[in-house]
């Protein structure tokens, strides 16, 4: 069989580099192949250009280009699998292709992907994790906890920061290193702002009623 890249890309981001005036470049039919306005996917029968030619395709779509005197910028990614090496089913290869354009997505805009067992097992994990994260979400499953802070001159206690933290039930503590972007990325940030904000004034009010000291 002859080798084959399957690569599928997606336009995800137009910008208007000036005024508009009333043009939505969203509508702008860019490509228009397999009934998808923003995606397509081709194959290139030589392995060893699969990358010059992700390339290039970038090149072209990083470059601006002008309608109806207004200078449209276009982004996208880029998701290569290949034949043989990943799949010898073309449903298969088109799958790992989307996979690895996710990957390439996450990354950065403008950039491509190979598919590989080690990036769908990325990807797996990140599901999973995104899942948890989202369940922990709806059955509250975080605690804030507060730091104090101090006056230097006095000494006195002026206020507190308030510390997301996500237990576990093995007693563990996930990092909000880990938690956070994957937070910020699927947009559960928000949901998180407003637990950490009301169980922030919940606090304050209990400490309020102990001691009517101001605290920020």
């Amino acid at each position: 069989a002859l080798p084959l890249a399957v690569e599928r890309v997606a336009l995800f981001w137009f910008e208007p580099t000036g005024d508009p005036g009333g043009f939505d470049p969203a509508h702008f039919p860019v490509f228009i192949l397999e009934h998808a306005r923003d995606r397509f996917i081709y194959g290139f029968p030589r392995l060893d250009g699969a990358v010059k030619l992700a390339s290039a395709i970038l090149q072209c779509l990083a470059t601006s280009v002008s309608i109806k005197g207004h200078d449209i910028a276009v982004h996208g990614n880029i998701g290569i699998a290949l034949f043989p090496n990943d799949s010898r089913e073309a449903e298969t290869l088109q799958t790992y292709a989307a996979l690895a354009w996710s990957a390439a997505r996450q990354s950065g805009a403008d950039g491509y992907k190979f598919f590989s067992n080690q990036l769908s097992e990325d990807i797996r994990s990140n599901f999973d994790r995104m899942a948890a994260l989202r369940r922990a979400i709806s059955q509250l499953e975080f605690t804030v906890m507060y730091q104090p802070q101090f006056a230097l001159a006095t000494g006195a206690l002026v206020g507190c920061e308030a510390l997301l933290r996500w237990p576990q039930g093995d007693g563990r503590m996930v990092p909000p290193v880990e938690f956070i972007p994957m937070a910020e990325r699927s947009g559960l940030i928000i949901p998180l702002g407003h637990f950490v904000l009301a169980e922030s004034c919940r606090a304050w009010v209990r400490w309020q009623a102990l001691d009517s000291r101001p605290l920020k």
